[in-house]
């Protein structure tokens, strides 16, 4: 679920990713954690244009089979530690889709009053629980490069 919904995000903030981030140590650091292999790399390498370069490198990724390669790729933004404003944005989008899932979720279950008017004690409370399931997904991580 959270590989899907970052996939999405990231396809919608594509062009002003490709316009921002360098790639090569985004690539770098897939290449470490085996999200994208080394002939993978390679020829990402062989791309001269730095934008290019990225754009090849997401449009690799929307095709890998790997089911965390979004979840690395938005890992290594914030260890690069470069683009606060792309991974805010990315945190923000997230919160929203977790938000609209939490709505859905009401609806169906017949909580029409609930679905249409969520307090703000609970857009907090989700927002904690998505701040809780980064900090897994980043000591999941780190635990597992160990």
């Amino acid at each position: 679920m959270a590989n899907e919904a970052l996939e999405e995000i990231f396809q919608t903030l594509q062009r002003d990713i490709i316009a921002v981030v360098s790639p090569d140590s985004v690539m770098d650091a897939l290449l470490s954690k085996e999200v994208i292999s080394t002939d993978d790399y390679d020829r990402l390498c062989r791309v001269p244009v730095p934008r290019d370069r990225c754009r090849d490198m997401l449009s690799l990724l929307h095709n890998s089979s790997n089911p965390e390669a979004f979840i690395h790729l938005r890992l290594v933004l914030i260890d690069i530690d470069e683009y606060p404003g792309i991974v805010e944005r990315i945190d923000k989008k997230l919160s929203l889709v977790f938000f609209q899932g939490r709505q859905k979720i009401l609806k169906e279950c017949g909580d029409d009053e609930n679905a249409r008017e969520i307090s703000d004690y609970g857009k907090f409370i989700i927002f904690l629980l998505l701040i809780l399931l980064m900090l897994v997904l980043v000591l999941v991580f780190v635990l597992k490069d160990s």
